[in-house]
């Protein structure tokens, strides 16, 4: 296996590990290592950006070519500025791209922890915990 599980909590360190955590529902996922400090935005995100990244998210990712998880196209470059528009910073989105292409996390995945988790820090890890 490729993480450690107790009763209540499952612990992942890569994007691999995240993704089948993520498509099981667990409950409450500790994401640690450098998956973790990347990770670390999706806590200070308010209610209304979490809502605005699901579905610029969302359109991103549907009629445009994909490529490694990641849509390449015109709602590429639309997502970019409609959310520098929307007020979500320049760093939101390149920690988005990192997670993406040198993470292995896909972009259905990020779209399903904002959706469907609470994500907070607790002792230097992150917090996964079903909403």
């Amino acid at each position: 296996m490729f993480w450690k599980k107790s009763s209540k909590e499952i612990t992942v360190t890569t994007g691999k590990e995240l993704n089948e955590a993520v498509k099981r529902k667990e409950s409450s996922i500790i994401v640690q290592g450098k998956l973790a400090e990347k990770m670390k935005w999706m806590a200070k995100l308010s209610a209304s950006k979490i809502a605005f990244l699901i579905g610029a998210l969302a359109v991103c990712t549907t009629g445009t070519v994909a490529t490694a998880g990641i849509a390449v196209g015109p709602s590429a470059v639309a997502f970019s500025a409609s959310a520098m528009a929307a007020g979500i910073e320049g760093s939101t989105i390149a920690a988005i791209a990192t997670l993406v292409f040198t993470c292995g996390v896909s972009i259905a995945i990020i779209i399903a922890v904002l959706k469907g988790y609470n994500v907070e820090i607790k002792n230097g890890d992150l917090l996964l915990t079903l909403k």
